[in-house]
């Protein structure tokens, strides 16, 4: 939640809605998860889940947070790294996310080697 609520996202997560949107993530059979703790704190956590295609099974991140007081000090690239010797081990044949492209995490992804997969769209509708 504090990763979110700061700069540059500044978002207005309060414990009650961000704990039943992870909660959401955490109960789907698909989900796959990782914490990074230091200190009996949670530092950083990755969650996933596995999503079936016609070529392969795809290993999808939801969420990547760092903890915002530990930011830029290897945790997210860590995350990243386990994420996919997970998915290499159980037989994933690829790792795929959706970023804000006005966000530093698009940065970051494209130095871990994530391209942009230019024949996707995601698009957005309000509802009023």
């Amino acid at each position: 939640m504090c990763a979110y609520n700061k700069a540059p996202w500044r978002y207005n997560w309060d414990m009650e809605k961000a704990v039943k949107y992870l909660k959401e993530y955490f109960e789907s059979k698909q989900f796959i998860g990782f914490v990074l703790c230091e200190e009996n704190e949670i530092a950083a956590a990755l969650f996933a889940h596995s999503k079936t295609w016609w070529a392969n099974d795809q290993f999808f991140i939801d969420e990547l947070f760092v903890d915002a007081k530990r930011q830029r000090s290897g945790y997210g690239k860590r995350l990243l790294a386990h994420a996919e010797q997970y998915a290499k081990d159980n037989g994933f044949k690829s790792m795929s996310l959706m970023t804000n492209q006005f966000m530093p995490a698009l940065s970051f992804y494209k130095k871990e080697n994530f391209y942009s997969a230019g024949q996707f769209v995601f698009l957005f509708r309000e509802i009023h």
